[in-house]
């Protein structure tokens, strides 16, 4: 009879599989415990590593780096090659420990760090500056600077983590698929008077603290979040960069109550945006479609896009924003428009004036004598100045061969009394499928935020309408020729972001396509993500902490190095499970715990980032 320790290393492979990575290495554990006898293979405790508790990092850079035969440094040159994915999901460690490590990973693809107030920039820019990981898929950063005791040391000196930046993308990723930044919000605690509790201003303060953190009086009052970038012209070159503009697809930024959007390059293949706790106006959110024209999924979560419990005009701002979701590419298509008819105009001034300095300096020898000038019957040499549009004379490309069948060519100079063509561009089509507008706020009722969702929907309809009557208005013909913006040029200038409809199939198939938007439009969720702008609890980094985190850890069982742990492979080491350890501790991860909010729709903006990010998230 087949028994567990008889089963093929092939079908564990197989099993192990369907586990998620971060919890890859813990059920590896697990089962090399349980079933020792049996062929678990090895790899998984190393395929993809999360640390959780203080200690487990200097544990794992000693079982990557001791060995003392030949046969056993092979053993760990081979586990280094295994790591594919690193999660240190802890605040209080040694940096040089950190980037000692992970230097010793050269086929990272995932990489997941927090960064604390004893973290200094230099070491964090450090990680991207002395090496390079061809490999690496993902990056996410998580910074928590502050701390409920005074040590703003880095932030005193004038040190922030602009450079980490500006080393990504001097020498970005080539892979790069997923990029995340976020900074904790600081606890309410920080700002709480518990010396005059049961008073009515204490109520007021604990009633305040209850809603969205980002629209707290007494947070702009009473504490000030530290700043982690100085100047957000870091991430405009590091989104401008080539590679991270061609294989970027997931992009999250929190940086609370900063305008980060501004300071964002064109990113054509992002599918995913989250912006929560940024500052971002519902006049902005056009822009974001115009920079990120193939976005899906994006969420705006604690944004202060509206707060609509009781105030005015709050059904009509969601409307509006479900018009822009799905006619945001009519204004961009007259603003290219405009663009472009400018730009033409300018060309054809310096062709007028290099024409007229030709005409106006004839040589000596073809002087003719003074005399009256007599009419001809000739063409008079155009004056200088701006012309209308319908007379213009130059193509929009000055090229010398013919251009290819989707290149953009506006009309081309014509003869004197031949009907000039006129050109339109038709608008970019929608692509988003959800939108996250999450707000927290006492008052808002499930009725409420399905009558937000009907509000939107109303909007998407209308701008849907208006869409496709305007993409019906231009139909291209013998004096009038009409121009897209396809989505992988949208960084380009004009006239190189324009491609021609040449006929009327094409033009017919731009607007069947128009017409097959979706109706009901992409779902809205005005829930918010727990994560999202939700303040942290007391219990890192020092000062009062709470009951739970000041009860102390039993000491960890760690085994000298070399020993082998009873019912487990001599390749699983006795620090392993200081290593891979996959329960999080409740002393680290006490200000982990989700605030009790409302559960998200089915299929919405927030469950859809998990499943694109994957692992990432």
């Amino acid at each position: 009879m087949a028994t567990l320790a008889t089963l093929p290393a092939e079908l564990y492979t197989h099993i192990l599989s369907f586990v998620p990575p971060s919890q890859s290495s813990s059920t590896t554990l697990s089962l090399t415990r349980a079933i020792p006898r049996s062929p678990v293979p090895q790899h998984n405790l190393f395929t993809h590593v999360v640390l959780t508790k203080n200690g487990q990092l200097l544990l794992l850079y000693l079982r990557l780096t001791r060995g003392r035969g030949e046969e056993e440094k092979e053993r760990r040159e081979r586990e280094r090659n295994w790591v594919r994915g690193f999660e240190l999901k802890e605040w209080k460690y040694d940096p040089e420990v950190m980037i000692n490590t992970l230097h010793l990973l050269p086929r990272l693809q995932t990489l997941t760090i927090w960064i604390g107030y004893n973290c200094a920039p230099e070491h964090i820019a450090d990680l991207f500056i002395s090496r390079s990981v061809p490999e690496l898929e993902s990056i996410s950063l998580r910074f928590r600077t502050w701390t409920d005791h005074a040590n703003y040391l880095p932030f005193l000196k004038g040190s922030y983590y602009d450079s980490t930046f500006d080393a990504l993308a001097r020498a970005p990723p080539p892979r790069l698929k997923h990029f995340n930044v976020t900074q904790d919000v600081p606890s309410t605690e920080l700002f709480d008077h518990p010396d005059d509790a049961g008073t009515a201003a204490t109520r007021k303060r604990e009633e305040e603290a209850r809603r969205a953190f980002l629209f707290s009086k007494a947070l702009r009052r009473n504490f000030a979040p530290p700043i982690v970038l100085f100047a957000m012209t870091c991430m405009t070159h590091l989104t401008a960069a080539s590679s991270i503009r061609a294989s970027l697809s997931t992009l999250r930024l929190r940086f609370p109550q900063r305008p980060i959007l501004q300071h964002l390059s064109p990113l054509p293949n992002l599918e995913a945006l989250d912006l929560s706790t940024t500052s971002l106006t519902p006049a902005e959110l056009r822009m974001v479609f115009v920079k990120f024209p193939r976005l899906k999924h994006l969420v705006l979560d604690h944004t202060g896009f509206f707060i609509g419990c009781g105030r005015d005009g709050t059904a009509e701002e969601i409307r509006e924003a479900g018009r822009i979701c799905a006619m945001w590419g009519v204004g961009r298509s007259r603003d290219v428009e405009k663009e472009a008819k400018d730009w033409w105009a300018t060309q054809m001034m310096k062709q007028n004036g290099a024409r007229d300095g030709n005409d106006s300096a004839p040589s000596d020898a073809d002087q003719p004598a003074p005399g009256p000038a007599r009419d001809t019957g000739a063409r008079k040499a155009p004056k200088k100045g701006r012309r209308g549009i319908a007379t213009a004379t130059i193509s929009l490309r000055e090229h010398t061969s013919a251009s290819s069948s989707s290149s953009a060519v506006l009309p081309a100079r014509g003869t004197p009394g031949q009907i000039q063509t006129k050109f339109h561009v038709l608008p970019p089509l929608p692509s988003l499928q959800t939108i996250a507008l999450g707000v927290v706020e006492r008052g808002i009722t499930p009725a409420l935020r399905t009558s937000w969702e009907s509000d939107f929907a109303q909007g998407w309809l209308e701008g849907r309408r208006r869409l496709i009557d305007f993409c019906r208005r231009y139909k291209p013909t013998p004096t009038s020729r009409v121009f897209c913006l396809p989505a992988d040029r949208a960084y380009l200038p004009i006239p190189e972001c324009l491609q021609e409809i040449s006929d009327g199939d094409d033009w017919q198939a731009y607007v069947d396509q128009a017409a097959s938007i979706r109706e009901e439009g992409p779902g809205l969720c005005t829930v918010p993500d727990p994560a999202n702008g939700i303040p942290a609890r007391r219990g890192f980094g020092g000062g009062r902490k709470s009951r739970r985190a000041a009860t102390p850890a039993p000491a960890a069982n760690v085994v000298p190095d070399g020993a082998v742990v009873a019912g487990s492979t001599d390749a699983a080491s006795p620090s392993t499970p200081e290593v891979v350890g996959a329960t999080d501790d409740a002393e680290e991860h006490d200000d982990e715990e989700p605030a009790d909010v409302e559960g998200h729709p089915k299929g919405c903006a927030h469950q859809m980032w998990v499943t694109v990010a994957g692992g990432a998230d």
